[in-house]
Order: C-alpha cells, then sequence, then structure tokens
C-alpha cells in the first residue's frame, strides 16, 4: 500500500498535473502536422486532448490524443511499480522473480495487440527493465575489473552489433529484427553509460548530470513550451519543411533541454510533486 501511494504521488500526479499544463497548447501539434492528426481542429482538438489523457496513450486517433504524448511513459513507469510490486510479494526469491516477471510480460506482449489503453503493450514491453534493474541495483560498478577493455568492447558492441536489429522504439512496440538482440542491446547499451559516467566521474565533475538526472521529470513535463514555440517559430520563417531537417532537430533539441531544465529548476523550488 506504501508503495502504491508513493507512485501515485511521484509518477500519477505529475502525469494528471503536466497534462492539464499542455491542454493550454495542445491545439498547435495539430496545426504543425495536420497530417497525423486527422486535420483536427476547433473544439474537437480539446475533447481529443482531454480523452487521450485519460486513455493514457499516446497513440494519435481520429478521436483522442496526449496533451503531451511523452507522459505515457509515467502512466507505463506506474502500471510497472505496481505489478512488479504485487509479483514480489508472491515471489520472494529474487532470481524466480526476474525470471516469472520477464516471461509474463514478454508473454503478454505478444498476446496484447493493441496499445490504446494506458499504454499497456508498451508497458509489457518495458517491464523486464524494471525487475532486471531490480535485481542489480546492489551492482556496484566501481567493482567492475578492467572498465577501460570493458568500455571499449561495448562501445565496439554498439558500433558493430546494436545496428543489425534495425529500428527499435518502446513506445511504437517495435522491437527490431529480434526480441532477443532488443533486450540484449538495450542491457549492453546501459552497462556501457554506466561505466563511461563512472570513469568521467572520477576525472571531470559532471554535477550538471546529477542535477539533471534529478529533475528528469519536470523537464519531461515541461519540455512541450520551448519545443513548440521554437517549431512554430522555424514554421512560420521557413515553412514545415524545416521540422525534418537535422540541423534544426538537433538546434531545438539543445536548446529545449537548456529551457526546459532551467523550467524545471523554477518548478522544484515550489513544488515536491516533481522532484
Amino acid at each position: 500500500m506504501e508503495s502504491l501511494k508513493t507512485s501515485t504521488r511521484t509518477l500519477l500526479m505529475p502525469y494528471f498535473i503536466f497534462s492539464f499544463i499542455n491542454l493550454s497548447i495542445c491545439w498547435i501539434s495539430p496545426y504543425l502536422h495536420p497530417e497525423l492528426y486527422y486535420e483536427m481542429h476547433g473544439k474537437d482538438v480539446l475533447i481529443a486532448a482531454i480523452k487521450g489523457m485519460l486513455i493514457g496513450s499516446d497513440q494519435i486517433t481520429p478521436t483522442s490524443f496526449m496533451p503531451l504524448g511523452a507522459l505515457w511513459f509515467l502512466i507505463s513507469l506506474f502500471t510497472i511499480q505496481v505489478i512488479s510490486s504485487a509479483l514480489s510479494k508472491m515471489i520472494k526469491k529474487d532470481v524466480a522473480f526476474v525470471f516469472i516477471s520477464t516471461c509474463i510480460s514478454i508473454s503478454l506482449f505478444f498476446v496484447i495487440k493493441t496499445n490504446a489503453l494506458f499504454s499497456i503493450r508498451s508497458t509489457m514491453m518495458a517491464l523486464p527493465f524494471y525487475v532486471w534493474g531490480y535485481y542489480l541495483r546492489s551492482l556496484n560498478i566501481q567493482n567492475i575489473p578492467y572498465k577501460d577493455v570493458s568500455s571499449i568492447a561495448m562501445i565496439l558492441y554498439f558500433i558493430f552489433i546494436i545496428p543489425l536489429n534495425g529500428f527499435c522504439t518502446i513506445d511504437e512496440c517495435i522491437y527490431g529484427k529480434s526480441i532477443i538482440l532488443f533486450y540484449l542491446n538495450a542491457i549492453v547499451g546501459a552497462c556501457m553509460l554506466l561505466i563511461i559516467c563512472t570513469l568521467l566521474s572520477k576525472r571531470y565533475k559532471l554535477k550538471f548530470l546529477k542535477i539533471i538526472g534529478r529533475n528528469t521529470i519536470a523537464i519531461l513535463g515541461l519540455h512541450s513550451f520551448p519545443l513548440i514555440l521554437l517549431k512554430v517559430i522555424g514554421v512560420l520563417a521557413f515553412g514545415n519543411c524545416i521540422l525534418s531537417l537535422p540541423f534544426f532537430i538537433i538546434f531545438v533539441s539543445l536548446i529545449v533541454v537548456i529551457i526546459s531544465h532551467m523550467m524545471s529548476l523554477w518548478i522544484n523550488k515550489y513544488s515536491i510533486i516533481v522532484c
């Protein structure tokens, strides 16, 4: 019960708070991308956004879409924590918990054919990462031998092996050519980042990464405001074609991270919900 209260406060409440905040600009995305939003306009946009918020899926349909699609992750993580908490109470041994949870989630992923309610199929696809993290939570990266060699090996794996699986994305339930390679690639990639960050932290002060890490939910919920503003400016100045240009995407991404991070610092001074 305590874990449910914590998940509700730290995930569900931010989800609804940021969804309501983003309702104020929900009409702009259909204006920028009419082909994706079935040419919605007028009050239909607001009704569709409210419906999408209650459904909890970032799928865009003729009658619903999320005010901020990225918030599907909070709904998914809430569901994952509830399921994991229930399973961990029934399965006491860590190894059995991880194995059974993984088997159940992957099986349900292939059984469930729709992602239209609470992003449930994406949730099943993501649940193994959560339970593996739970099992490996006590792993001390500092104690891994030959970290330099391990980092080089993982980087080579990242360059030559990971691309073989093709395009992957959890929110659209795309795992590439192989579900096994999908999870293996994710584990290697995560370990690589942990080792590299550990090595860098020994040589440099990376306080800004820790600050960003503590404010990720606020950044997630606020990034649409500078993103939409920059997109509108770009479209008005150069037309819709600029939205797909790589240099514009990179430039906008950097500016959005900086601005939304500054906004999150201000928000966190007055709210414990998104901390």
